[in-house]
C-alpha cells in the first residue's frame, strides 16, 4: 500500500524518453473512490495547471512516477474529482462521520492499493495534535458504503478504526 503523501513530491518522467516531465503536487479522487488523476506543479506562476490523468500513468514507483510520454500531460480537465491536498473541495482535512453521528477524525492522509486499477482503500485519521501524540492517528479501512460528500465523508456505523496499522487484504 501507498500513501498519497508518499506520491506528491515524486518526480514524473516518462518511459519513452526519461525526461521529468514535472513533479506531483497533487492527486484527484472521484466519487467512486478511484485515482483519476494527478496533479503536477506549474512551471511558473502565470501557466495552467497540468495534469496525468490515470490511464496514462504507468506505475507509482517509490523514487517516481512514470508515464508513457510526454503526450501523457494534459492541462487540468478533471475539475469533476476531488483534490486530495489543495484547492476547494480537498480531502485532506474533511471529517469523516458514522451515521450515528459520531466523529471518527478528519483525513490526514489516503492509501492507495499496489496497483491502479484498485481504488483507495484506507484513510489516516487525525484526532488532533495531542490525541495524535498520545494515541497515534487511526487507520480506517474505506466500509462498502461510505460517501463522499460535500462537507465529510459519511460511514456506516459499524466500521471499525484501527489505531496500529491498516489492514487490508491487497
Amino acid at each position: 500500500m501507498r500513501k498519497a503523501k508518499d506520491i506528491i513530491g515524486l518526480p514524473v518522467v516518462t518511459i519513452d524518453t526519461g525526461k521529468q516531465v514535472g513533479t506531483v503536487k497533487d492527486m484527484r479522487i472521484g466519487s467512486d473512490w478511484q485515482l483519476k488523476a494527478i496533479v503536477l506543479e506549474s512551471k511558473t506562476w502565470f501557466t495552467e495547471g497540468r495534469t496525468v490523468s490515470s490511464e496514462h500513468i504507468a506505475a507509482l514507483g517509490t523514487d517516481a512516477v512514470t508515464v508513457q510520454s510526454e503526450e501523457a500531460v494534459m492541462q487540468d480537465d478533471y475539475v469533476q474529482a476531488r483534490p486530495l491536498a489543495g484547492g476547494s473541495g480537498k480531502l485532506f482535512g474533511l471529517p469523516v462521520l458514522k451515521t450515528n453521528g459520531e466523529r471518527l477524525g478528519v483525513i490526514e492522509d489516503v492509501y492507495f492499493g499496489r496497483n491502479l486499477e484498485i481504488p483507495v482503500v484506507g484513510f489516516e485519521l487525525s484526532e488532533g495534535f495531542v490525541t495524535d501524540l498520545q494515541e497515534g492517528r487511526k487507520t480506517l479501512a474505506i466500509p462498502e458504503h461510505a460517501k463522499l460528500g460535500e462537507d465529510a465523508i459519511v460511514v456506516p456505523t459499524d466500521c471499525i478504526t484501527e489505531a496500529e496499522s491498516l489492514r487490508i487484504s491487497e
